[in-house]
């Protein structure tokens, strides 16, 4: 369920008994809370983006197939709200497959942000006017490793990039940033056009470093 408390522990209110929920995140005006209902672990359809007032009314469901252990990030302006969602690929080897997504709050109106069917694209992250979004994608190297069977193996790498694009015209672009390898999480500062880039070697989380 999702509860809402006053700093100094007093005031203790339930909004939402009925629907699990994870990840709530404030709307900039404060008026809606969004948040993951995470049931029907498994099945991608059972992971639910919904929205209710402060007062706990106007419950709504938005999406479903988000990505579990991510949350959902406000546009400045609380009119979208940008989300990874998960799914499986077919194929010889059947991956997960990530991928991001925009729901305007109003109208329930979905965008897929994915600049290639063959990549990935997560980590969404607003622009300070809320008019760009920028979002990690990683594409499927063109060479796969040979088995000793004589069939080809799942690709060993992935390469990573940082896309933006822009609301309203929807055009996308990779940003020209060679001295920034491996990008994995981003940061858009809320005051400049500066982005902050967490990035990883492989799947190492020790090895880690920041860049802007």
């Amino acid at each position: 369920r999702l509860m809402v408390v006053r700093p100094d522990g007093q005031g203790e209110q339930t909004l939402v008994q009925d629907v699990p929920a994870s990840w709530p995140v404030w709307s900039p005006d404060r008026s809606q809370i969004a948040f993951i209902a995470p049931s029907g672990y498994g099945n991608a359809t059972g992971r639910r983006l919904f929205v209710v007032g402060a007062n706990g009314q106007n419950l709504r469901e938005l999406a479903r197939g988000l990505r579990p252990y991510t949350w959902p990030v406000w546009s400045p302006d609380g009119r979208w709200i940008a989300y990874t969602v998960e799914g499986m690929t077919a194929g010889p080897y059947v991956q997960s497959s990530r991928w991001v997504q925009i729901v305007n709050v109003a109208t329930g109106e979905v965008r897929d942000i994915k600049p290639d069917p063959q990549s990935t694209a997560f980590g969404p992250t607003w622009s300070p006017r809320g008019d760009r979004l920028a979002f990690v994608v990683r594409g499927m190297p063109a060479s796969a490793t040979v088995a000793t069977d004589g069939e080809e193996g799942p690709p060993q790498s992935m390469e990573s990039s940082i896309w933006v694009i822009t609301i309203g015209t929807w055009e996308m672009r990779p940003l020209p940033v060679r001295s920034v390898s491996d990008p994995w999480r981003l940061s858009w500062s809320p005051s400049s056009e500066v982005i902050a880039v967490w990035s990883r070697e492989d799947s190492s989380f020790q090895r880690g470093r920041i860049a802007l």
